[in-house]
C-alpha cells in the first residue's frame, strides 16, 4: 500500500522528522523502515533533529522506502543521504529532508513549508551537507583546505585583520580587495579542483541553509569538515588570485566565497539578490524563495512587512521577481533599474518546471534567472562619484498610486536629452583592432563638436573618462595616464587612413601595450555600452538601444542618473548612464514633486508627469 501523507498544523508551523523505526537497523535493511511524525517549529524548544543540505541531482532513478508499513516512493539521491545520515547521527536521530518530509505533490504544502525553511534551519541542532561520495584525492584536498586557512589566520592575525585586509572602501562603496602575495605551495589543486566541483556549491537553496545553521558540516563519503572552514578557505583562495596558481576558475570557490561573505550579518534583499546571478535553481522562483530565510526582520519583504513575500508555486516568474524589485526599492535602493538592462535569461535557457509562467516583464524588474553572456552584458555597474551619488543620497519615495502591481512610481528630475549615440562598443567590435580604432573616432568626433566643459578638457581627456565611466583608476598613475592617452589620441586621430595608423603605429614600441591598456579600459567599463552626446552640451556613456530624444532623469535615491523613454503616459527604463556633471548632487537642483511611473513594457514603461516637469 503507497503511504499516504497527514495534513500538517500550520498554525504551529508543523514540520515532519523521519527516525528508524523501532527496532531497525539501517546496515541490515535493503529497504530503509522509518516514521514520519510531526513536530511543531513554533515551541522553544523543538525536537531536536538534523537538517541536509543537498542536491536532488538530473537522475530520475527512484527508490522505495517503508513508512509505518507502506510504500513511499523518492528519488534514489533522497534515499543516498538518508541512509547515510541515519548512519551518522544513530538510529533513534530525528532526520529532515525535503524530498519526504514534504509532501512534493501538494502545492499548498509546498508553499507552506517553503515559508519556514528560514525557521527550520536555525532550529535544526545541526545541518549535514552532503556534497557527494569520496574521491581519491579528497584526503589531499582537505589538507590543502587546513593550509590556505592556516596562511590566512597567521596573515590576519588570528582574524584580528580580516575585514580590513579582504575589503576596502565602506558600505555601498565596498569593493573586493587582492594580494600577488600567492597561497601555500602545497596545495594540490588537482584535488582542490575536485573538492569544489560539487553541484551543491552552486545551488540556491544551501545559501540560506548553511549561513542559519547552529552548526554546518560537509561530508564527502565519511570525510568530513566545518562548511565554514570551507567558506573561509575559499575566500582567501578569492582574495589570493587562486586562479592565478590553478591556471582555472573553479565556480564552487567563487560560490563559497559569496557564501562566507554573506555569513557575517543580516542584509536587505538587493543585496542577497546581486548573487543570483551565480548561483543555479531548477525553479527559478527560488532564486527569490530560496532567500527569504535570510532577509531581516526590517525589510519591507519580511513577513510582517508591507510588502511580505509569500512563496506562492502558482505565480508567474514575473510576478515573483517584480515583487521581489518592489521590496529592493522599498529597502532605499534603486539600483535594481540598473540591472534590469543587464540582467537577461540565457540564450538556451534551462528546463524550468512545465507549469511556469514566465510572463512579460516590467522594464525596472530585472531577469534573476540571467546568466553571464558576454555579447549582452557589462561587467562593470556604472559606480557613483560620491557615496551620496547624484541624487545627493536621498532615499526612493515609495508610492502605492496606482494598484498596478507592473507599475513603479519615483520621483526625479529631467536633465537633460539624447541629442547624437556613438557606436556600440560590443566584444566583437572591441576585438578588431580597425573597428574599434573606428568606433573610438567616431566617438571623439561626437565629443570633439561640445562645447568645452568647467573645469575645461580637450577631446581626447573627456573621451577617456567618458569612456572610463568616470573612474579614475586609470587616471591617477602618471604611467597609466600617459599610456591610456597616448593610445586613445591615436586612435581618434583622423590623420590618414587605418593602413597608414597601423604603420605609423608599428614605430612606437610601446604601440601594442597602449592598444592592449584601452581595451582593457573599454572591456571593463565600456562594453556594450556608447557615447552619447546631450543637448547641454555633456558627454556620457549609454546603455545598448539609448537613441537621440532619449531623456537622462536624475531619479531620487538613484547614484546614478538614467536614460528614459516616453511611450503615451509612461517611460521605459533604458538603462544607467555615466554622465559629465551629474555623478554626484548639484546643489542648484530643485527636486519637486515630478513623479515617474515604470509599468509593463508591453504597455508602456515609465513616465515623468509634464504637467510637473522642471
Amino acid at each position: 500500500m503507497a503511504y499516504q501523507y497527514q495534513g500538517l498544523n500550520e498554525s504551529e508551523k508543523e514540520i515532519r522528522l523521519i527516525r528508524l523505526a523501532d527496532g531497525c537497523s539501517v546496515e541490515d535493511c535493503e529497504t530503509i523502515q522509518c516514521v514520519l511524525e510531526p513536530c511543531p517549529l513554533n515551541t522553544s524548544q523543538p525536537l531536536p533533529f538534523v537538517a541536509i543540505s543537498y542536491c536532488w541531482g538530473v537522475s530520475t532513478e527512484r527508490r522505495m522506502i517503508d513508512v509505518g508499513g507502506m510504500k513511499l516512493n523518492i528519488p534514489a539521491s533522497a534515499e543516498e543521504v538518508l541512509r547515510f545520515a541515519l548512519r551518522v547521527e544513530g538510529g533513534s536521530s530525528h532526520i529532515w529532508i525535503d524530498a519526504i518530509c514534504i509532501d512534493q505533490s501538494n502545492l499548498s504544502e509546498r508553499n507552506h513549508q517553503v515559508a519556514l525553511m528560514g525557521m527550520l534551519y536555525s532550529k535544526a541542532a545541526r545541518v549535514l551537507v552532503w556534497l557527494g561520495n569520496a574521491f581519491a584525492g579528497i584526503e589531499q584536498a582537505l589538507q590543502s583546505v587546513h593550509s590556505i586557512i592556516r596562511q590566512c589566520q597567521k596573515v590576519t592575525n588570528n582574524g584580528e585583520f580580516l575585514e580590513e585586509t579582504l575589503w576596502g572602501g565602506i558600505s555601498a562603496q565596498k569593493y573586493y580587495l587582492y594580494s600577488d602575495d600567492g597561497l601555500p605551495s602545497d596545495c594540490d589543486w588537482l584535488a582542490l579542483e575536485e573538492l569544489f566541483s560539487s553541484r551543491w556549491f552552486k545551488r540556491m537553496w544551501p545559501i540560506q541553509e548553511v549561513c542559519l545553521a547552529q552548526e554546518a558540516s560537509c561530508y564527502y563519503g565519511e570525510h568530513t569538515i566545518r562548511f565554514q572552514d570551507i567558506a573561509l578557505a575559499a575566500r582567501w583562495m578569492y582574495h589570493r588570485k587562486y586562479w592565478e596558481a590553478s591556471g582555472k576558475r573553479y565556480t564552487g570557490v567563487d560560490c563559497a566565497a559569496e557564501v562566507r561573505d554573506t555569513m557575517d550579518a543580516p542584509m536587505g534583499l538587493f543585496a542577497l539578490l546581486q548573487m543570483c546571478v551565480y548561483f543555479d535553481a531548477t525553479d527559478p522562483r527560488d532564486k527569490i524563495y530560496g532567500l527569504l530565510g535570510l532577509i531581516p526582520a526590517s525589510s519591507p519583504g519580511a513577513p510582517i512587512g508591507k510588502y511580505a513575500i509569500v512563496p506562492d508555486y502558482s505565480k508567474s516568474l514575473k510576478d515573483v521577481y517584480t515583487a521581489a524589485a518592489r521590496v529592493v526599492v522599498a529597502e532605499g535602493s534603486l539600483t535594481v533599474l540598473g540591472r534590469a538592462i543587464w540582467y537577461r535569461p540565457a540564450e538556451v535557457p534551462p528546463r524550468y518546471p512545465d507549469d511556469l509562467v514566465i510572463g512579460d516583464f516590467p522594464s525596472w524588474v530585472p531577469r534573476l534567472d540571467w546568466h553571464w553572456n558576454a555579447a549582452q552584458g557589462s561587467p562593470a555597474a556604472i559606480i557613483a562619484t560620491s557615496e551620496a551619488g547624484a541624487s545627493g543620497g536621498m532615499l526612493p519615495p515609495v508610492s502605492d498610486e496606482t494598484l498596478d502591481s507592473d507599475i513603479l512610481r519615483v520621483c526625479g528630475i529631467l536633465i537633460s536629452e539624447v541629442s547624437s549615440v556613438g557606436p556600440i562598443f560590443t566584444p566583437a567590435l572591441i576585438a578588431k583592432d580597425e573597428d574599434l580604432a573606428a568606433a573610438v573616432r567616431a566617438s571623439a568626433s561626437l565629443i570633439s563638436r561640445l562645447r568645452a566643459p568647467k573645469p575645461s578638457g580637450d577631446t581626447v581627456d573627456r573621451l577617456l573618462k567618458t569612456l572610463c565611466a568616470g573612474n579614475e583608476s586609470f587616471q591617477s598613475t602618471k604611467e597609466g595616464d600617459a599610456s591610456l592617452r597616448e593610445a586613445v589620441d591615436q586612435m581618434a586621430s583622423t590623420k590618414g587612413d587605418s593602413k597608414t595608423q597601423a604603420t605609423n603605429a608599428g614605430d612606437d614600441d610601446h604601440s601594442v601595450e597602449h592598444s592592449q591598456s584601452l581595451t582593457s579600459v573599454i572591456t571593463e567599463y565600456s562594453v556594450n555600452r556608447c557615447i552619447i552626446v546631450a543637448t547641454d552640451g555633456t558627454a556620457g556613456l549609454g546603455p545598448p538601444g539609448v537613441r537621440p530624444g532619449d531623456a537622462i532623469v536624475i531619479i531620487c535615491g538613484a547614484i546614478v542618473p538614467y536614460i528614459l523613454r516616453r511611450q503615451d503616459t509612461m517611460w521605459t527604463s533604458i538603462g544607467d548612464a555615466y554622465v559629465e556633471g551629474a555623478m554626484e548632487v548639484r546643489m542648484r537642483f530643485c527636486i519637486r514633486d515630478s513623479k515617474a511611473a515604470v509599468a509593463n513594457t508591453h504597455r508602456a514603461n515609465m513616465l515623468l508627469d509634464s504637467s510637473k516637469r522642471i
